[in-house]
């Protein structure tokens, strides 16, 4: 995986943990996406960083996923 892949990841996981919806908008969906077609390594990375997200003892990152 590349560090702009992966940044990318992270810089959408994190808007969409703090953002406060509970639902992601489009775009970040459509960009997550491909990103994640790319390879599986970007699925593993993706997975990683959102186990990495929910460890946060934060109500409003852990609301936003469940």
């Amino acid at each position: 995986m590349d560090l702009e892949s992966r940044k990318k990841l992270s810089d959408l996981i994190k808007t969409a943990t703090s953002t406060g919806t509970l639902e992601l908008s489009t775009e970040h969906a459509q960009q997550f996406k491909l990103i994640l077609k790319q390879s599986n390594s970007n699925v593993k990375s993706a997975f990683d960083l959102l186990f990495d997200r929910l460890k946060i003892k934060h109500s409003q990152v852990n609301i936003t996923y469940f």
